[in-house]
């Protein structure tokens, strides 16, 4: 199999249809023996319902994983992210924030060696911006990314650490995720920490990106919850070095 596409989900029953139809609509546009993935974090909607509703092409397959409890986003993503079997695995954040043909510019920089993993970052000097976020919420990002780099000691190239739209291969997405504790929202930090540990090659590739005003993804408004989670991921990274 070429290409697997895990797309986490949590009360998303209103535009999962639209989230599978693009990524099948962008696998069988590209020629691409594929499969969706898509991993209901315990909805108490009908996420998982409406995802298997969709009919996709012969070429692609689609899976959904539903357990009853919320477990986390980071969960959520490790599951799929393990279930994926395709020599390329990205996962992507429900609701179409970038559109699926800028797939192919990290997906050609692991074809071509580049890297391990590709990360679509809204802060390159090339991406574009069709929606922006609330000056609230920018503020808070940027907030965000200034305490990670001092605190967890991320290297300054990384503009955009919780972009969801990443890119493995099969093996690093393997290794890495098989070995993130982190369940919630900051298991990209984690993720980031264990690839630079184990020698994998990261880098950035620009998108076009709108935000989603209906983003689950609201850690501010979890400050507490995601400073314990920081603060944990930086704890079992000095234990395992």
């Amino acid at each position: 199999m070429d290409f697997s596409i895990v797309i986490p989900a949590y009360n998303e029953a209103h535009k999962i249809k639209d989230d599978v139809n693009a990524a099948n609509h962008f696998l069988t546009k590209q020629g691409l023996k594929g499969e969706i993935i898509v991993v209901d974090d315990g909805s108490q909607d009908d996420t998982a319902k409406k995802a298997r509703e969709v009919e996709t092409s012969n070429q692609v397959k689609i899976q959904v994983i539903r357990y009853e409890n919320n477990k986390g986003k980071g969960f959520a993503v490790k599951t799929g992210m393990l279930a994926a079997v395709g020599n390329i695995i990205m996962f992507a954040d429900s609701g179409l924030c970038i559109p699926y043909d800028y797939a192919l510019k990290g997906l050609s920089l692991i074809n071509n060696k580049e890297c391990d993993i590709a990360i679509g970052t809204r802060r390159h000097k090339n991406s574009v911006i069709k929606h922006q976020q609330s000056p609230s919420r920018q503020f808070l990002s940027k907030a965000f990314r200034t305490f990670i780099n001092l605190y967890i000691g991320l290297p300054q190239s990384f503009t955009d650490t919780q972009c969801g739209f990443k890119i493995y291969t099969k093996k690093t997405a393997h290794q890495l995720f098989s070995l993130c504790q982190s369940h919630e929202f900051m298991f990209d930090i984690e993720i980031l920490l264990l690839a630079f540990k184990h020698g994998y090659r990261v880098l950035e590739f620009p998108v076009t990106w709108k935000s989603d005003p209906d983003s689950r993804v609201l850690p501010h408004h979890n400050a507490l919850g995601v400073l314990r989670e920081i603060i944990s991921i930086k704890r079992n990274m000095k234990k395992n070095i």
